[in-house]
């Protein structure tokens, strides 16, 4: 029964790692699916020749992400499709561990159908390729599959051992982003919960819960001892704990249009979670696991809000967290398999699973445009500038980098003024007295708080020094180089 029940799962997961391939086969080999992963690609690419992050090149996301995407890039030769077939893979098992969770509760169809869902989540979601998401998740879910094993132990050492499990693996997703804290306290306050009715003792309690707190931390402090051994323990402090509370939250329309946005997508799958739940408490079937799933799913709703964000695909954790309580619903004898087609039919709606072949087609053709304009006025000691454009671009040619704040972002947004340790101004300044040699920039702005001063500049500068020889639309959205003779 063992053998037959290891043989189902691995099918289970060849099945979903199919799916999630073809969900992903356009952007295969896609430098710029999206915007952050450009940037943790070329830190993670650039970690293999040396650069330490925070210290070379800066960004405010953990150690461990990066990690996974330098692993990526030295399994594929420093190529993205490392870090998209990581991707594919985590998506899968992402797929898979909903659908073991979900065998609890549910049949097979329903739950089968709850871990395509999951796959759908990420495109949904504006997560089609390599963001953080796509790589904590499947973590986050590991430590809630633990915790609901620790609750169905009936020894005490298995329980201590799954409890144990569950809590360091919430660890590791802290090291892939910070805002994993919220699932991690939630399960940690159930596996407490389960320690005080099985020891009723405040002593051995407490010790656990040090314990917890322990491996919990441990990555973390590993990091802290690691940046700190290397003498760059305030340069780790402050990328990854000081600099996003210095930073200044967006406001006004990108937030209204992306809370739109997630209402229409998320509607149906919210009010299917909820009528699923609600007949689970009508039938007197709420057992201390779906307790757990359910103090999973709203931690992972929190932790969206808590942000106070307009990325649309920081809502992806939530997503995925309300479909581990539709997939109750799916197994409905008579409603079941019409709500399933309804929550699939908006998935790959949603999702925009058939457009995005030709928008990931056009995406790889431009970036070939840009980076072949761009390669004959750059090298290893004249640089290409991104001031705003895809970061892909120090990837796709051979060029030194001009500044340790490579992202786009961080120098012509407004928002980041205050979070960088270095006047926005005089950074630019920099960059501009070593004369790049080329320079990348869009006609129309992209964030909702330019650094209007910084901007003026650089198109001052382009005007009395360099030519256009490039301007190629990328998603919608002209992206213009200009060489910079010396």
């Amino acid at each position: 029964m063992q053998n037959r029940t290891r043989w189902e799962g691995l099918a289970v997961f060849a099945a979903f790692s199919i799916c999630s391939a073809l969900l992903r086969w356009p952007h295969f080999g896609n430098p710029a699916p999206d915007f952050d992963e450009q940037l943790y690609h070329l830190i993670g690419s650039r970690m293999l020749d040396g650069y330490v992050p925070y210290v070379d090149l800066w960004d405010r996301k953990p150690i461990g992400l990066f990690l996974i995407y330098a692993f990526g890039a030295l399994i594929s030769g420093g190529s993205v499709y490392g870090y998209q077939i990581l991707a594919a893979l985590s998506a899968a098992w992402t797929a898979w561990l909903a659908w073991t969770i979900s065998r609890r509760f549910a049949g097979q169809f329903a739950s089968l159908t709850g871990g395509l869902l999951c796959l759908l989540v990420f495109p949904m979601y504006y997560g089609p390729v390599g963001q953080s998401e796509v790589f904590y998740i499947p973590l986050t879910l590991l430590m809630l599959l633990f915790t609901l094993r620790a609750g169905e132990a009936e020894e005490l050492r298995r329980f201590v051992k799954f409890a144990l499990f569950a809590m360091a693996i919430g660890g590791l997703s802290l090291q892939i982003k910070y805002t994993t804290v919220f699932v991690c306290a939630a399960c940690g306050l159930a596996l407490m919960a389960m320690a005080w009715r099985r020891f009723r003792d405040p002593v051995r309690v407490m010790g656990l819960v040090a314990a917890f707190a322990l491996l919990g931390l441990l990555p973390t402090l590993l990091a802290v001892l690691t940046y700190a051994a290397m003498g760059h323990f305030d340069a780790f402090m402050f990328a990854n704990f000081f600099s996003i509370l210095q930073r200044e939250r967006p406001s006004g329309g990108s937030i209204e249009l992306w809370g739109q946005v997630i209402l229409v997508k998320a509607l149906f799958p919210a009010c299917a979670a909820v009528a699923a739940v609600l007949l689970v408490l009508v039938r007197k079937r709420f057992d201390a696991s779906r307790a757990i799933v359910l103090i999973y799913a709203a931690a992972a709703l929190v932790s969206y809000f808590a942000l106070g964000s307009a990325y649309i695909y920081y809502f992806i954790p939530a997503a995925i967290g309300i479909n581990l309580l539709a997939i109750w619903l799916l197994d409905e004898p008579f409603i079941g398999k019409g709500v399933a087609i309804a929550l699939l039919a908006i998935g790959f709606w949603a999702g925009r699973v058939v457009p995005q072949w030709e928008e990931a087609s056009r995406q790889k053709t431009a970036m070939k445009e840009l980076a072949a304009g761009a390669a004959p006025h750059v090298s290893a000691h004249r640089c290409l500038y991104v001031f705003d454009g895809p970061t892909a671009l120090y990837s796709l040619v051979n060029t030194c980098l001009p500044t340790r704040y490579i992202y786009a972002d961080h120098l012509n947004n407004a928002l980041e003024g205050r979070s960088l340790r270095v006047d926005q101004s005089i950074e630019l300044g920099k960059i501009l007295s070593h004369r790049p040699g080329a320079i990348v920039i869009a006609p129309v702005l992209l964030v909702a708080r330019p650094n209007r001063e910084n901007r003026k500049r650089v198109e001052s500068y382009v005007h009395a020094n360099c030519s256009l020889v490039e301007k190629t639309d990328l998603s919608s959205r002209d992206i213009a180089i200009y060489a910079c003779p010396d």
